[in-house]
């Protein structure tokens, strides 16, 4: 390549202190190298921008055989006695079943090949792969949630999608350089290379997006319910319509979600998210009542009307209809102030049976005391009842 520099210059093509020829020969596997880099996370950039609505279905690896004990173990001494008397479950460190889009799990593929690619390249080249492996990954922090900013504020499917990708590509990423530790060449080996780091990274980015959504239905949830009568029900004794119509509607807005999550998100995480707003909806229903100072007979009435439909139609949100009382904290004290609303004083007296019944397990000595005041005249029976309630 000199010989061809100094010929060159000779002949006037090149000036006599150019070395550019020189200079791509010796660094051809560099810009190769780069090129190819380039052109990876390229494509890596267009599968991000795919829509993340064309999904498919993950789970758990059946049957699971990461986790089983060899059968050396049994030569060491005294093994019995090692053994845990709990055994892990067969689904430990398994990924839960759910939909992801199937832009990540192509996104996930790619990665594989640049790293096979790099097992079979010189130590430059294998260097450079691995860096770009890591560099898809936090390309896919900066790209996705811009990319697709709009549907991840407004479409609930979308948001789930995202959020299991996140997940997804974490757990993946928990053992993905392991998988490739002893086929990677001398140059990677004698380095930690691992994408270990960046499982945290990506599983807060799934849960930030995910919970600044779930904040974002919570308040649409307590709006609708601050905008009916409800907030002015000790002002106004008679209960407007409007009280029902936005409890329905909370109601239906969770039953709208509960279409889009149930079959996408993991079911334990379906259930905590359904959870949290149901929570916060009757959380809201008992501080609005058990705040009022006076309610009328017919007023209670209409309310036990108005909360036996979220009694009803709520539990039908889970698919085991038990679950209810497991992810929804405020339930049970919910259903006693239904109760309450429509009983008597002996059935209050009944239920609070000097501290050990159900009605002490849920509400304070003051809260049911307030509740008494708001629904019964001042009577020597009222006046008992309360001297009962400490």
């Amino acid at each position: 390549m000199s010989f061809l520099e100094t010929v060159l210059a000779t002949a006037g093509f090149l000036g006599t202190s150019n070395q550019s020829i020189l200079e791509y020969a010796r660094n051809v596997d560099v810009m190769f190298a780069n090129k190819i880099c380039r052109k990876l996370l390229g494509r890596a950039r267009d599968i991000m921008k795919k829509n993340l609505h064309d999904m498919m279905e993950v789970g758990p690896i059946s049957p699971s055989r990461h986790l089983e004990i060899e059968e050396t173990m049994e030569d060491i001494k005294h093994f019995d006695t090692l053994k845990p008397e709990i055994k892990l479950s067969d689904n430990t460190f398994q990924f839960p079943k759910c939909q992801i889009s199937k832009s990540a799990h192509e996104l996930l593929l790619l990665v594989y090949e640049v790293l096979d690619e790099a097992v079979q390249s010189n130590d430059f080249c294998s260097v450079r792969l691995f860096c770009t492996a890591r560099n898809i990954f936090e390309l896919y922090s900066a790209v996705v949630p811009t990319h697709h900013k709009m549907f991840l504020e407004t479409i609930p499917q979308q948001v789930a999608l995202f959020h299991n990708n996140c997940m997804y590509l974490a757990h993946r990423l928990v053992t993905l350089g392991h998988e490739y530790s002893s086929r990677f060449p001398t140059v990677l080996r004698s380095h930690t290379s691992t994408f270990i780091d960046q499982v945290t990274v990506l599983r807060e980015l799934g849960i930030s997006v995910f919970l600044k959504f779930m904040q974002g239905q919570r308040k649409q949830i307590l709006d609708i319910l601050r905008d009916s009568g409800l907030a002015t029900l000790g002002e106004d004794p008679k209960i407007t319509p409007s009280i029902e119509k936005a409890v329905r509607q909370c109601l239906r807005q969770m039953e709208l979600l509960q279409t889009v999550w149930e079959n996408v998100l993991p079911a334990n995480v379906y259930c905590k998210a359904v959870g949290c707003l149901l929570n916060a909806l009757v959380e809201e229903l008992i501080i609005r009542v058990t705040t009022v100072e006076d309610v009328p007979a017919t007023t209670a009435v209409h309310l036990v009307t108005v909360f036996s439909v979220v009694i009803n139609r709520a539990p039908h949100l889970f698919q085991e209809h038990g679950e209810v009382h497991r992810f929804v904290k405020r339930w049970q004290k919910f259903r006693e102030l239904v109760l309450i609303l429509g009983a008597s004083l002996r059935d209050i007296d009944d239920r609070w049976a000097d501290s050990k019944g159900p009605l002490a397990q849920e509400f304070t000595p003051e809260e049911v005391k307030q509740l008494i005041r708001a629904l019964f005249q001042n009577t020597k029976r009222r006046s008992a009842v309360l001297a009962r309630i400490k």
